[in-house]
């Protein structure tokens, strides 16, 4: 199977979009959105995390009503990230309507691509249902279900990217975190995808719990 073409995907939901700008707009837009997952310098919330979810959803676009929609929230829903703020999505949210405006995209498109972004901030007050957006939140969280060495890759990066936090209080935060992911009554909603990683995700999650407070 041949790598995904990133770069044609992105134009192809700017398209979806409808947006008639040229290749050289879309090229800087998109180099744009892969400049801004370079700073800060982020061990987990990077270009690679998105470039992840775009396989996933690529495996699975056709689960979704509208797959280039869903692609464009994915391509913004980390665009701003700062550890320990609790704007970023609305922020990325934010960014996402912005150059969309800029390319010349559909308000309605944009709008509920940008609510998306939002709903990555509390997964937990997403909508039950299976929808796009439902499709999207699983996929965001599907790390929590790799096998134990990729999560625990993630959980180091987690604690990389708040470095400037002291192990004494970033031990008991990040506990409390996985508490209430723990105490959810699902993490994924699709059906596939918490028959898939539900189990997976919470034999992980209370393994890190443990470690913590060891």
């Amino acid at each position: 199977m041949s790598a995904p073409d990133f770069d044609q995907l992105f134009a192809d939901c700017a398209r979806a979009g409808a947006s008639a700008a040229d290749a050289p707009a879309l090229a800087l837009a998109l180099d744009d959105l892969r400049q801004r997952h370079l700073s800060p310098p982020r061990a987990y919330h990077n270009w690679g995390h998105v470039e992840q979810l775009l396989r996933l959803g690529l495996e699975r676009q056709d689960r979704f009503e509208n797959w280039h929609l869903a692609a464009w929230a994915i391509f913004f829903h980390d665009a701003i990230y700062q550890p320990g703020r609790a704007d970023n999505e609305e922020r990325s949210a934010a960014l996402l309507l912005a150059q969309s405006r800029r390319l010349g995209m559909a308000e309605p498109f944009a709008q509920a691509a940008a609510s998306i972004v939002r709903h990555t901030a509390n997964h937990a007050q997403a909508p039950d249902q299976p929808s796009d957006m439902a499709l999207v939140l699983d996929l965001d969280l599907s790390t929590l279900a790799a096998d134990w060495p990729e999560y625990l890759a993630y959980a180091q990066a987690i604690r990389q990217e708040h470095a400037n936090v002291p192990a004494l209080l970033f031990r008991p935060g990040r506990a409390k975190v996985l508490r209430a992911l723990l105490e959810a009554p699902r993490l994924f909603r699709h059906p596939e995808s918490w028959q898939s990683w539900e189990a997976k995700a919470r034999e992980n999650l209370r393994r890190e719990l443990l470690s913590l407070e060891a």
